[in-house]
């Protein structure tokens, strides 16, 4: 019995999942980057020096007390002498600990975090070329064109990287390669299972998607780490933001086809 095929044998396979599908998108870096966003990981960070600085004072003092009580005046003495002197060369590391993130590390971060998202967007651009190119009928009317906009816009398209990788990939599909094209079978059907999901749970908004990432650690998971099935969420949500009746539709249909499913299962 020949052993199974690991899509991820194919060079342009790796690629794709080194770009991590499933990472967050550059709106969703973006949005996540916004002041008002910010201002928690700022105020966390001040409330934690604040509260190690009112440990350590604390701690000097009941050092103090304790070391007056046996007797150890000149003890406690030197002890709150060590404790102020702990808190200024503390607050002094805090400021220039802060500063140097606000200035250099902070934006470094998210340079990277943008970086990120670029590379998520464009592995996702790939695997929905080849979904079309599969079954042209699967994901919504106009979303790939509305991807390439998005992403490409007035750039070259043919240099535009998740081009790059669909054109990869495919070709080693014409070739009948069969890690691509095992690649391919499982990218679909995974898609195909993801538009299912998100027509027949109604996400059709952001919050109605965090909300059921946050209730059903089923599909959390099955979102976080299957980039066909996330491909096919996304692409319904864009429909259900973009063209509402076309989402509506989309629902009806599977809602009749999943009755039908039901029917015949219980006959």
């Amino acid at each position: 019995m020949p052993d199974p095929v690991n899509p991820r044998d194919n060079a342009a396979v790796r690629e794709f999942y080194r770009d991590d599908p499933t990472g967050p998108s550059l709106a969703e870096v973006k949005e996540s980057q916004k002041p008002i966003n910010e201002m928690g990981d700022v105020a966390v960070d001040v409330f934690g020096a604040a509260a190690s600085h009112a440990f350590w004072h604390e701690a000097g003092n009941a050092a103090e007390h304790a070391a007056e009580r046996v007797g150890g005046h000149v003890a406690g003495r030197v002890g709150a002498i060590a404790n102020t002197a702990y808190l200024y060369l503390s607050a002094i590391y805090e400021g220039t600990k802060t500063a140097l993130e606000l200035s250099v590390v902070k934006p470094a971060e998210r340079g990277e975090q943008i970086s990120r998202g670029l590379l998520s967007d464009q592995s996702r651009f790939a695997a929905a070329m080849v979904v079309q190119l599969a079954d042209d009928k699967l994901l919504p009317p106009e979303y790939v064109a509305a991807q390439r906009d998005s992403l490409v816009g007035s750039g070259s398209f043919n240099r535009s990287p998740g081009v790059l990788l669909a054109t990869r990939i495919e070709a080693d599909i014409a070739a009948e390669n069969p890690e691509a094209i095992a690649f391919r079978d499982q990218l679909v059907a995974s898609v195909r299972s993801g538009l299912d999901t998100a027509y027949l749970r109604h996400i059709d908004s952001p919050a109605t998607l965090e909300q059921l990432k946050a209730s059903d650690p089923e599909f959390r998971a099955q979102y976080a780490s299957d980039p066909g099935f996330q491909l096919g969420v996304r692409a319904a949500l864009w429909q259900a933001q973009t063209h509402p009746d076309d989402f509506i539709r989309a629902e009806d249909s599977r809602g009749v086809h999943a009755a039908t499913i039901q029917l015949a299962q219980g006959a």
